[in-house]
């Protein structure tokens, strides 16, 4: 299932996605379309009967900073 859901995240847009660990999280790497990307990914996880909790989030343009 894996590796189909990974495809399906690229198929809907991903630039890449990958299996964290050993599990259970796969990210996937967009630039906009997460949420089509989210629902391909959603969709093909419930085609092999797994329940699933799909996030999409947002990264901050700025890099890492120093605070003091």
């Amino acid at each position: 299932g894996a590796i189909e859901v990974i495809g399906a995240a690229k198929e809907a847009g991903a630039i890449g996605a990958v299996l964290s660990g050993s599990g259970p999280t796969i990210l996937a790497l967009c630039d906009g379309g997460g949420e089509a990307v989210s629902e391909a990914m959603t969709a093909t996880w419930q085609e092999f009967g797994v329940g699933v909790s799909a996030h999409v989030l947002s990264t901050r343009a700025v890099g890492a900073r120093v605070l003091r």
